[in-house]
C-alpha cells in the first residue's frame, strides 16, 4: 500500500491519469461536484511517488467533502498501471498532459495512453466519458479519431475551464 502498487477495487469513480501541482484545484472542484451525491472516489495514476503526491495533496489542505483520493504510481501508457486505477470501470477518465516535456512529446505520450486504453477494452458510454488535454491544436483531430465513445479533447489553454464545466454537470 505504501508504494501505490495495489489495484483500486472500485467502480463508477473518476480517474486522473498524470499529475502535477496544478491538478490540486481540479481535485477540490471534483470533490465539490460530487458532494451532493455523498462523495466519490478519485484515483490518481502519477509517475511521481505515491508519498510525494499524497504529501502535495495533504499540504494543499483540500476539503474532500466526503470524497476519497487514492494515488497509485505508474505510467498512463502502461496497461498494467492503468489496471491499478481500475480504468475499465471508471465513470470518467481525465488524461492530463505531461508538462515536464515538450508539447510534442506530451501529446505523443497522451496518444500512447489513448491507444493503451483501447487495448483494455475500455468502452465509454453516455455515462462514461474520457477528457483529454491536448497541447497542440493541430493534434486535436488525431485525438478525436481515437475515440471509441464520448471524448472531450481540450486544448491546454481551454482545458481547466472546460473541465470545471464538465464537473458541474455531475448528477446531484
Amino acid at each position: 500500500i505504501r508504494h501505490g502498487s495495489l489495484p483500486v477495487v472500485e467502480g463508477d469513480h473518476i480517474v486522473i491519469l498524470g499529475y502535477d501541482r496544478s491538478a490540486i484545484w481540479m481535485i477540490e472542484e471534483l470533490c465539490t461536484a460530487m458532494e451532493t451525491s455523498g462523495g466519490g472516489l478519485i484515483a490518481i495514476l502519477a509517475s511521481e511517488g505515491k508519498a510525494e503526491v499524497e504529501n502535495w495533496i495533504q499540504h494543499a489542505d483540500i476539503n474532500l467533502r466526503n470524497s476519497s483520493v487514492v494515488v497509485r504510481t505508474g505510467q498512463a501508457y502502461n496497461e498494467e498501471d492503468l489496471t491499478k486505477v481500475a480504468v475499465q470501470t471508471a465513470r470518467r477518465i481525465v488524461l492530463l498532459a505531461n508538462k515536464k516535456v515538450s508539447r510534442e512529446e506530451a501529446d505523443a505520450q497522451s496518444l500512447n495512453a489513448l491507444l493503451t486504453l483501447q487495448g483494455l477494452d475500455y468502452t465509454p458510454s453516455k455515462e462514461r466519458c474520457t477528457i483529454v488535454e491536448c497541447c497542440l491544436v493541430r493534434n486535436q483531430n488525431l485525438f478525436r479519431s481515437l475515440a471509441s465513445g464520448p471524448m472531450q479533447v481540450l486544448a491546454t489553454q481551454d482545458f481547466l475551464g472546460q473541465l470545471l464545466v464538465e464537473a458541474s454537470r455531475q448528477r446531484g
